[in-house]
């Protein structure tokens, strides 16, 4: 059989079973007829037409697809545009540019780290009376030790087993040294309680310190606003420190001033002695200036500007009316 043979009979077998799809008991009645060649090859082609139609109805997907428009195209830059948009902000005294997105993505963990604060100060108000409770009942029980523990040292030192006891009467001291070191036991107790009642007063108080410095601080900007730059508020905090320590309050002292109120006087106090200083300096300039010589016939006379620059500086004492007298002199 040569090649030309099988492919006719592979068309063949094709045919058939395509036509007992299509026609079923029919096709198969008629598949006992002999075909020819020509039969065949017709048959076939009519198949093979009816599958490219078919494929030459679809749509192509890529076909269907259209090109956007010159309105679209505008929309989607502009949106790009919007999105690349960089805002300035100044945070912490720095300058730095965010993007739409990255404010978007703030905003939102700005809203939820607000809505944890609210809902711990929500539960820190309810648990205040708790913690209240707490704290009277602990201070009670430090008032309590600081009375037992001292009884229990004395105890110790006058109720220690005796010694001789041990050959006289074994089993009298080994009652009096079982009492003894049920004592000991007590006071380790009652030590190892007053220090853990001590750490945490102390840690509470440190707590209490660092929430009253925040808001101390808060109130010390308020009260000086030039200071809510970070550069102006070194600087004016290092004045204020070498100011109190040239007044004579040492480092300890210094560290403990957490209520703003004592900063702003400090701070006041400060500036006054500035002034004063900065006035003997012009004063002490005014003084050292020559007498002006006037003119035969120009004398001083009452309404005279320096005389009334020297007047006023006489009754005002400040820095510019001291000023106003030099210039009037030069």
């Amino acid at each position: 059989m040569n090649i030309s043979k099988l492919l006719k009979n592979l068309f063949r077998s094709m045919l058939m079973f395509a036509v007992e799809g299509e026609g079923g008991g029919a096709a198969q009645a008629d598949s006992d007829a002999p075909e020819n060649d020509d039969d065949v090859m017709s048959r076939l082609s009519e198949i093979v037409g009816d599958g490219e139609h078919e494929g030459q109805g679809e749509a192509d997907p890529d076909a269907q697809q259209q090109e956007p428009t010159e309105a679209e195209k505008a929309e989607q830059q502009a949106a790009q545009e919007a999105a690349e948009k960089k805002f300035k902000l100044k945070v912490n005294g720095e300058e730095r540019e965010y993007t739409e997105a990255e404010l978007i993505v703030a905003a939102q963990k700005a809203d939820a780290a607000a809505q944890k604060f609210e809902e711990a100060a929500n539960l820190r108000k309810q648990a205040e009376p708790e913690l209240a409770a707490a704290r009277q009942e602990r201070q009670q029980l430090k008032q309590a030790l600081d009375v037992f523990i001292p009884q229990l040292q004395n105890l110790l030192q006058v109720g220690a087993p005796d010694p001789q006891l041990i050959n006289s009467d074994p089993q009298e001291y080994m009652r009096q040294n079982y009492a003894y070191q049920a004592r000991v036991a007590e006071l380790q107790q009652a030590q190892a309680a007053q220090a853990e009642l001590t750490r945490r007063e102390q840690f509470e108080q440190t707590q209490h310190l660092q929430a009253r410095a925040v808001e101390e601080r808060s109130k010390l900007l308020d009260a000086i606003p030039e200071w809510k730059d970070p550069a102006k508020e070194k600087a004016g905090a290092d004045a204020v420190s070498g100011y109190l320590e040239k007044s004579g309050f040492t480092a300890d002292e210094m560290g403990r001033l957490y209520d703003h109120r004592l900063v702003v006087l400090s701070h006041k106090a400060m500036l006054y002695d500035q002034m004063k200083t900065q006035q003997a300096q012009v004063n002490q300039r005014v003084e050292k200036l020559p007498p002006r010589v006037e003119k035969p016939g120009n004398g001083v006379r009452p309404g005279d500007g320096r005389t009334q620059a020297m007047r006023n500086h006489a009754q005002n004492g400040s820095v510019e009316s001291g000023a106003a007298a030099i210039l009037n002199f030069l």
